[in-house]
């Protein structure tokens, strides 16, 4: 606005400089036809040429204004051009501006929209789940209760009510395998297991499972690479049992003790404590390696374990089979008791099977006072026992 004013006040001086330079102009030529006329005159024509040359002065001195004005007022016309020509870049460069927020802000919105939509969709598959859940969770329940109180079957029962509601839960597919392993349904294991491997191959829980089930089908070679490919996936202290186990029935004794020791390294680092189960095979390994103090060491770590267990589950037959191992290897008669008392709880045919290969393993060991033979013959009795109620 002041610009704008500023401009017009030079335009009035303009107008008013450029009118008295023509009345200037007027009068000089005035002046210069008095002086032809009056000639005769010398004191008029000396003041005729004194005002002529005032008037010169003053004819100049506009001449001069107007030209610096004009000089002026081309500079404030290429200032202002400039201005402009700014002006409407920066105009120009606003709208493009505006132009790409407002491409971006669609943008935005549809992928807002789309993000929207996939919310949606996991917002009613979550419903779907948590619906799944709470209608599975009961017969899951019930099923463990049952499996860590030892009866496997009515756990398979569960699980497999379970199981018609959703085919994918963790503990369906770890228990229902494990089960069916152990009371001798390897064959139906087996093929579940590699069914579930091809759809998720990096499961590492699915190979330690089915390495488990080919151990326990007598097929170690098979065995011992697919836990290797388990234990690649993760250094899982079950998986290294489950290696540690398939070394030893390998007669891999040294490499056996060494992979059981990292696996309970590995049980008390994750999930706060040894295993009793590790501690079997391990002091079994060391007896035979001649390592006596080692594996009495880790008989008795293995007996305080398994009286937790016991007291927990007083009708589960695993622990007394286990307990039972671990009196023989310190050569203690009372070890048949013990399977005799795994057997009243119904210790599932395959463990039963796996106990009396451990003791056949022991019974390599050279003791002169101490026969394995009553143990080993309940055993054999119960599995022949099974096998002809099958049959």
């Amino acid at each position: 606005m002041r610009i704008i004013l500023f401009l017009i006040l030079i335009l009035n001086v303009n107008i008013i400089l450029a009118q008295e330079k023509q009345d200037t102009s007027k009068k000089v030529n005035q002046y210069g036809l008095v002086i032809e006329k009056v000639n005769e005159n010398a004191e008029l024509i000396r003041t005729l040429k004194e005002d002529l040359r005032n008037n010169n002065t003053v004819s100049n001195f506009a001449s001069h204004v107007i030209d610096f004005s004009a000089f002026f007022l081309a500079f404030i016309a290429i200032f202002l051009a400039i201005i402009g020509y700014i002006g409407y870049r920066d105009v120009r460069e606003i709208r493009s501006m505006k132009n790409n927020f407002n491409d971006l802000l669609d943008s935005f919105q549809r992928e807002l929209n789309i993000e929207k939509k996939n919310i949606e969709k996991l917002m009613n598959s979550f419903e779907e789940e948590k619906k799944k859940s709470l209608e599975v969770l009961f017969p899951i329940m019930e099923g463990q209760l049952f499996y860590y109180n030892g009866n496997n079957e009515k756990a398979l029962q569960s699980f497999k009510e379970a199981q018609k509601i959703t085919s994918s839960h963790p503990i369906l597919i770890n228990r229902i395998n494990r089960i069916l392993v152990d009371r001798g349904d390897v064959s139906e294991a087996i093929s579940n297991l590699e069914l579930l491997a091809d759809k998720m191959p990096n499961d590492y829980k699915i190979k330690y499972r089915l390495a488990q089930a080919y151990r326990r089908n007598k097929q170690l070679d098979t065995a011992k690479q697919i836990i290797q490919q388990s234990i690649e996936l993760k250094n899982d202290a079950s998986a290294l049992y489950e290696q540690g186990t398939i070394e030893m029935l390998t007669l891999n004794y040294q490499t056996a003790e060494n992979i059981l020791i990292e696996s309970n390294r590995v049980f008390t680092k994750k999930k706060g404590g040894p295993k009793y189960w590790v501690f079997t095979n391990l002091a079994m390994c060391q007896l035979i390696l001649g390592k006596e103090k080692e594996a009495l060491r880790n008989i008795e770590k293995c007996k305080v374990e398994l009286n937790r267990r016991i007291s927990k589950t007083p009708k589960h037959p695993n622990p007394y089979a286990n307990y039972g191992l671990c009196l023989l290897m310190e050569q203690n008669e009372e070890a048949s008791n013990y399977f005799s008392k795994a057997i009243e709880y119904q210790i599932p045919y395959l463990i039963a099977e796996s106990i009396k290969e451990r003791i056949e393993i022991i019974e390599n060991i050279d003791w002169k006072d101490f026969r394995v033979e009553p143990s080993l013959k309940i055993l054999k009795n119960y599995l022949v026992k099974i096998k002809n109620n099958e049959d």
